[in-house]
């Protein structure tokens, strides 16, 4: 049993909730967490899957990916965020991809993810037929790296080299130290 598992475990151990909520991030592979719960975790029941869809995101990054497309696939229910950013003609586009992904998926439009709680619990879904993941399709379109350095960089090179990553850079973090104190 892995560490996700046995956190899992002691919770319903020590606390016995009525409902755990767990948020995986934006890299999780639903299958792989489906799994896990179902399969490892047989005193508790998946009640949904919830995906949330940055509207504004989806018009700037139009490419799903491998896995963006399997978190909407495995969605029961897929928040479309942020519309406030984006016009009715854009939104309208936005549902209609996700409903060719995944056609059972409720949708709610929602600002800042503001929704009542109780139309996201309480599906009693049935069970799903857990499939192992493959480990060779992990995180297929997600790629990583890190570097170290104590070296002070030019600010406006550094500024420079973040406005000219390639368009399928979605999201970079890090800390970098730069010749000025302003935040890039």
């Amino acid at each position: 049993m892995g560490e996700f598992e046995a956190a899992v475990g002691e919770i319903i151990e020590i606390i016995s909730p009525e409902l755990i909520v767990v948020e995986t991030m934006g890299v999780a592979e639903p299958d792989a967490v489906i799994f896990d719960l179902e399969e490892s975790l047989p005193a508790i029941r998946l009640d949904s899957v919830i995906v949330l869809a940055d509207a504004d995101g989806m018009i700037s990054f139009p490419d799903l990916g491998y896995l963006t497309r399997a978190q909407f696939e495995a969605a029961d229910v897929i928040l479309v965020n942020k519309i406030d950013l984006v016009d009715e003609e854009a939104l309208e586009e936005i549902e209609k991809r996700l409903d060719e992904v995944n056609p059972g998926a409720v949708m709610f439009r929602t600002i800042r993810c503001a929704l009542p709680t109780d139309l996201l619990f309480g599906f009693n879904r049935p069970p799903r037929t857990p499939t192992q993941p493959s480990p060779h399709d992990h995180n297929r379109s997600v790629e990583s790296f890190t570097y170290s350095s104590e070296q002070i960089f030019d600010h406006e090179k550094i500024r420079s080299l973040l406005e000219a990553l390639p368009e399928p850079i979605y999201r970079a973090k890090g800390f970098v130290r730069t010749t000025e104190e302003n935040l890039l």
